[in-house]
């Protein structure tokens, strides 16, 4: 038995979807702002509409495929577990 825990061991978050808030992967991924912004000219960070649009609906508007955005968000590392913080992606 190793000490190396697996992503569903010490992450509590899903992976990104087209429906998935933007808020929810610029809280959740720290790269993600800056992911958006540098290879899909998104300013995701600085909207307020990122409160309340999906992925799919950003994409839409700025003309973007949906799909390969939320392809390239999942490769962003998501936040760690803090200590204390349950899994309750299972």
């Amino acid at each position: 038995m190793t000490d190396e825990k697996t992503q569903s061991e010490t992450c509590a978050v899903p992976p990104v979807t087209r429906k998935t808030l933007i808020i929810e992967v610029l809280e959740s991924r720290p790269l993600a702002g800056k992911v958006l912004r540098e290879a899909f000219g998104l300013p995701c960070e600085e909207c307020v509409v990122a409160e309340t649009e999906t992925i799919e609906q950003g994409a839409r508007y700025y003309g973007h495929d949906a799909d390969a955005i939320v392809a390239k968000l999942n490769e962003c590392p998501a936040k760690p577990l803090s200590s204390g913080q349950q899994d309750v992606s299972t």
